[in-house]
Protein backbone atom coordinates (compact mmCIF):
# COMPACT_ATOMS: atom_id res chain seq x y z
CA UNK A 1 0.00 0.00 0.00
CA UNK A 2 2.76 2.41 1.00
CA UNK A 3 4.64 1.50 -2.17
CA UNK A 4 1.60 2.34 -4.32
CA UNK A 5 1.15 5.72 -2.59
CA UNK A 6 4.82 6.52 -3.14
CA UNK A 7 4.54 5.68 -6.85
CA UNK A 8 1.43 7.86 -7.13
CA UNK A 9 3.21 10.80 -5.47
CA UNK A 10 6.16 10.45 -7.87
CA UNK A 11 3.82 10.38 -10.88
CA UNK A 12 1.94 13.47 -9.72
CA UNK A 13 5.18 15.30 -8.94
CA UNK A 14 6.50 14.50 -12.39
CA UNK A 15 3.27 15.57 -14.04
CA UNK A 16 2.78 18.86 -12.23
CA UNK A 17 6.10 19.83 -10.68
CA UNK A 18 8.48 19.46 -13.60
CA UNK A 19 6.12 20.62 -16.33
CA UNK A 20 5.30 23.85 -14.50
CA UNK A 21 8.98 24.67 -14.04
CA UNK A 22 9.58 24.46 -17.78
CA UNK A 23 9.05 27.79 -19.52
CA UNK A 24 7.27 27.48 -22.83
CA UNK A 25 7.85 29.48 -25.98
CA UNK A 26 5.21 31.50 -27.76
CA UNK A 27 5.07 32.14 -31.48
CA UNK A 28 3.61 35.11 -33.34
CA UNK A 29 2.13 35.07 -36.81
CA UNK A 30 -0.40 37.07 -38.80
CA UNK A 31 -3.95 35.85 -39.30
CA UNK A 32 -5.36 35.30 -42.80
CA UNK A 33 -6.54 38.92 -42.88
CA UNK A 34 -2.85 39.97 -42.65
CA UNK A 35 -3.76 42.57 -40.03
CA UNK A 36 -4.36 40.61 -36.86
CA UNK A 37 -1.42 39.13 -34.95
CA UNK A 38 -1.94 35.73 -33.35
CA UNK A 39 -0.01 34.31 -30.42
CA UNK A 40 0.44 30.55 -30.56
CA UNK A 41 1.68 28.16 -27.89
CA UNK A 42 4.47 25.64 -28.39
CA UNK A 43 2.16 23.11 -30.09
CA UNK A 44 0.68 25.62 -32.51
CA UNK A 45 -2.64 26.40 -30.83
CA UNK A 46 -3.84 30.00 -31.00
CA UNK A 47 -4.11 31.30 -27.44
CA UNK A 48 -4.59 35.00 -28.12
CA UNK A 49 -5.65 37.35 -30.90
CA UNK A 50 -4.22 40.86 -30.71
CA UNK A 51 -6.44 43.72 -31.77
CA UNK A 52 -5.33 45.35 -35.07
CA UNK A 53 -6.71 48.60 -33.63
CA UNK A 54 -3.92 48.48 -31.03
CA UNK A 55 -0.99 46.75 -32.73
CA UNK A 56 0.25 47.63 -36.20
CA UNK A 57 3.73 46.09 -36.40
CA UNK A 58 5.57 43.22 -34.73
CA UNK A 59 9.32 42.58 -34.76
CA UNK A 60 9.25 39.25 -32.93
CA UNK A 61 8.49 35.78 -34.31
CA UNK A 62 8.96 33.80 -31.10
CA UNK A 63 9.47 34.68 -27.44
CA UNK A 64 9.37 33.46 -23.86
CA UNK A 65 8.94 36.62 -21.80
CA UNK A 66 8.23 39.51 -24.15
CA UNK A 67 7.77 40.53 -27.77
CA UNK A 68 8.46 43.89 -29.45
CA UNK A 69 5.52 45.69 -31.04
CA UNK A 70 4.58 49.01 -32.56
CA UNK A 71 1.42 50.44 -31.01
CA UNK A 72 -1.00 52.66 -32.88
CA UNK A 73 -1.06 56.34 -31.89
CA UNK A 74 2.11 55.90 -29.83
CA UNK A 75 5.70 56.63 -30.77
CA UNK A 76 8.55 54.19 -30.24
CA UNK A 77 8.46 50.40 -29.89
CA UNK A 78 7.31 48.53 -26.82
CA UNK A 79 8.17 45.28 -25.06
CA UNK A 80 4.88 43.46 -24.33
CA UNK A 81 4.45 40.34 -22.21
CA UNK A 82 1.97 37.51 -22.81
CA UNK A 83 -0.71 39.40 -20.83
CA UNK A 84 -0.22 42.46 -23.09
CA UNK A 85 1.40 44.40 -20.27
CA UNK A 86 3.85 47.06 -21.47
CA UNK A 87 7.20 46.41 -19.81
CA UNK A 88 9.28 49.23 -21.32
CA UNK A 89 9.96 51.27 -24.45
CA UNK A 90 12.56 49.73 -26.75
CA UNK A 91 15.34 51.84 -28.23
CA UNK A 92 15.20 52.47 -31.97
CA UNK A 93 18.79 51.93 -33.06
CA UNK A 94 18.83 53.96 -36.30
CA UNK A 95 17.38 57.46 -36.54
CA UNK A 96 14.99 57.60 -39.48
CA UNK A 97 14.44 53.84 -39.81
CA UNK A 98 12.25 51.34 -37.94
CA UNK A 99 14.96 49.32 -36.20
CA UNK A 100 14.16 48.37 -32.60
CA UNK A 101 16.93 46.88 -30.52
CA UNK A 102 16.95 43.15 -29.76
CA UNK A 103 18.55 40.86 -27.21
CA UNK A 104 22.29 40.52 -27.35
CA UNK A 105 24.10 38.78 -24.50
CA UNK A 106 20.67 38.61 -22.82
CA UNK A 107 20.34 42.41 -22.74
CA UNK A 108 18.13 44.78 -24.73
CA UNK A 109 18.29 48.57 -24.68
CA UNK A 110 15.30 50.59 -23.52
CA UNK A 111 14.53 54.30 -23.25
CA UNK A 112 12.57 56.55 -20.91
CA UNK A 113 10.52 59.67 -21.61
CA UNK A 114 13.72 61.75 -21.93
CA UNK A 115 15.24 59.24 -24.38
CA UNK A 116 17.86 58.20 -21.84
CA UNK A 117 19.06 54.63 -22.45
CA UNK A 118 19.01 51.72 -20.03
CA UNK A 119 18.93 47.93 -20.26
CA UNK A 120 16.60 45.02 -19.54
CA UNK A 121 17.36 41.31 -19.47
CA UNK A 122 15.78 38.42 -21.37
CA UNK A 123 13.06 38.12 -18.71
CA UNK A 124 11.93 41.70 -19.31
CA UNK A 125 13.34 42.95 -16.00
CA UNK A 126 15.10 46.33 -16.07
CA UNK A 127 18.69 45.73 -14.93
CA UNK A 128 20.14 49.21 -15.58
CA UNK A 129 17.87 52.23 -15.23
CA UNK A 130 17.85 54.67 -18.19
CA UNK A 131 20.60 57.25 -17.66
CA UNK A 132 22.83 57.28 -20.73
CA UNK A 133 22.48 59.62 -23.69
CA UNK A 134 24.35 57.13 -25.87
CA UNK A 135 24.90 53.41 -25.25
CA UNK A 136 25.74 50.43 -27.42
CA UNK A 137 24.71 46.83 -27.04
CA UNK A 138 26.82 44.61 -24.81
CA UNK A 139 29.71 42.64 -26.22
CA UNK A 140 31.69 40.32 -23.97
CA UNK A 141 30.14 41.94 -20.92
CA UNK A 142 30.87 45.57 -21.81
CA UNK A 143 28.97 48.36 -23.57
CA UNK A 144 30.20 51.73 -24.81
CA UNK A 145 28.50 54.84 -23.41
CA UNK A 146 28.64 58.51 -24.35
CA UNK A 147 27.91 61.85 -22.67
CA UNK A 148 27.42 65.42 -23.90
CA UNK A 149 26.04 64.20 -27.21
CA UNK A 150 24.30 65.87 -30.13
CA UNK A 151 22.57 64.59 -33.26
CA UNK A 152 24.46 65.00 -36.51
CA UNK A 153 22.57 64.85 -39.82
CA UNK A 154 23.97 62.48 -42.43
CA UNK A 155 24.67 63.99 -45.84
CA UNK A 156 22.18 62.94 -48.54
CA UNK A 157 22.37 63.26 -52.30
CA UNK A 158 18.74 64.33 -52.54
CA UNK A 159 16.89 66.55 -50.11
CA UNK A 160 13.87 64.28 -50.54
CA UNK A 161 15.79 61.34 -49.06
CA UNK A 162 14.82 60.14 -45.57
CA UNK A 163 16.75 62.02 -42.92
CA UNK A 164 19.20 59.93 -40.91
CA UNK A 165 21.13 61.04 -37.87
CA UNK A 166 23.94 59.77 -35.70
CA UNK A 167 25.01 60.84 -32.22
CA UNK A 168 28.38 62.45 -31.67
CA UNK A 169 29.52 62.70 -28.07
CA UNK A 170 32.26 64.71 -26.37
CA UNK A 171 32.92 61.94 -23.86
CA UNK A 172 33.01 58.17 -24.28
CA UNK A 173 33.61 55.29 -21.95
CA UNK A 174 32.24 51.86 -21.09
CA UNK A 175 30.21 50.01 -18.47
CA UNK A 176 29.74 46.47 -17.23
CA UNK A 177 26.44 44.59 -17.02
CA UNK A 178 25.76 46.01 -13.57
CA UNK A 179 25.82 49.51 -15.02
CA UNK A 180 29.08 50.44 -13.32
CA UNK A 181 31.06 53.02 -15.30
CA UNK A 182 34.53 51.56 -15.74
CA UNK A 183 35.89 54.43 -17.80
CA UNK A 184 34.61 57.78 -19.07
CA UNK A 185 36.43 60.80 -20.42
CA UNK A 186 37.44 62.78 -23.47
CA UNK A 187 38.11 59.73 -25.57
CA UNK A 188 36.83 59.00 -29.06
CA UNK A 189 34.40 56.19 -29.75
CA UNK A 190 37.11 54.44 -31.74
CA UNK A 191 39.57 54.66 -28.82
CA UNK A 192 37.11 52.94 -26.50
CA UNK A 193 36.03 50.42 -29.14
CA UNK A 194 39.61 49.30 -29.66
CA UNK A 195 40.35 49.20 -25.94
CA UNK A 196 37.53 46.80 -25.10
CA UNK A 197 37.52 45.15 -28.56
CA UNK A 198 33.80 45.87 -28.95
CA UNK A 199 32.08 44.63 -32.11
CA UNK A 200 28.74 45.61 -33.69
CA UNK A 201 26.01 43.06 -34.48
CA UNK A 202 27.19 42.22 -37.97
CA UNK A 203 30.63 41.20 -36.70
CA UNK A 204 29.43 39.30 -33.63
Amino acid sequence: MKKNILILILILFGKFGFSQDKKGKYFIKKDTDEKTYLILNSIGDTIKKLSPDKYFLCFTSEFENFAVFGLRKRKNWFAIDINEKILFKVLNTIYGEPSPDFLRENRIRLIDEENKIGYANEKGKITIQPKFKFATSFYKGKAIIGENCEKVLWSHENESDCKHYSLKCKKYGYINKKGKILKLGKYSFENIRKEIKWKPYENY
